[in-house]
């Protein structure tokens, strides 16, 4: 069952971007925010840069997953089927008695 390949679909909102600024610095990460006069960038240390949008050469959306590959080798396959169920779930799960 762990046939699982973060990167064969990525919602839009989770899909990382380079931004190459005309300096040459490349921020690479999540766009967060998106203003008429910026981006927000939020990287994998969960920093976030702001780049002025005068200020990009070019901006590419990067392909591959930011989940590693095999990351859920060392579950269970029940637990591989509890993670996808709590992703797709709306929320925290309700405790018992309420």
């Amino acid at each position: 069952m762990k046939a699982v390949d973060p990167s064969a679909f990525i919602r839009p909102k989770f899909m990382a971007h380079n931004v190459i600024a005309k300096d040459g610095r490349i921020t690479t990460g999540l766009i967060v925010e998106d203003y008429a006069q910026a981006l927000t960038i939020l990287d994998a240390k969960n920093e976030r840069t702001a780049v002025a949008k005068n200020n990009i050469d070019k901006l590419m959306a990067v392909a591959p997953s930011l989940m590693p590959e095999k990351i859920v080798d060392p579950l269970t396959d029940q637990e591989v089927r509890n993670l996808f169920a709590r992703l797709q779930s709306e929320g925290p799960p309700k405790a018992k008695g309420r």
